[in-house]
């Protein structure tokens, strides 16, 4: 049995709250980060896709869990990621723990 370090086990709990939040909510705010950032968390896309600066990225649920990604802060320049889109639930979730290793508490 892997024995959990601290962080990891605030990054574990910090993502239940997160997604019983998104239930209860439907739209939450997760993290800002920057192309480069986006790239560490494994995400994969042409070297073209990465031309912004920024990105907000929320976790939603509406019967499940996506992910919505807000370009440049512009509404209407946005992309959704499926919980499907990913793989599985458990995927799901490193994709979203990934995420929470760039934020500050």
């Amino acid at each position: 049995m892997k024995v959990q370090s601290k962080n990891e086990k605030e990054i574990e709990q910090k993502v239940n709250e997160l997604l019983q939040k998104a239930k209860e909510e439907g739209e939450i705010f997760i993290v800002t980060l920057t192309p480069e950032e986006l790239k560490m968390t494994g995400f994969e896309e042409d070297e073209d896709f990465f031309d912004f600066e920024f990105v907000f990225i929320y976790l939603l649920y509406n019967h499940q869990y996506k992910f919505k990604y807000e370009f440049n802060g512009d509404a209407s320049n946005v992309m959704y990621e499926s919980q499907d889109d990913i793989g599985s639930f458990k995927d799901f979730v490193n994709v979203l723990k990934q995420y929470l290793s760039f934020r500050q508490y």
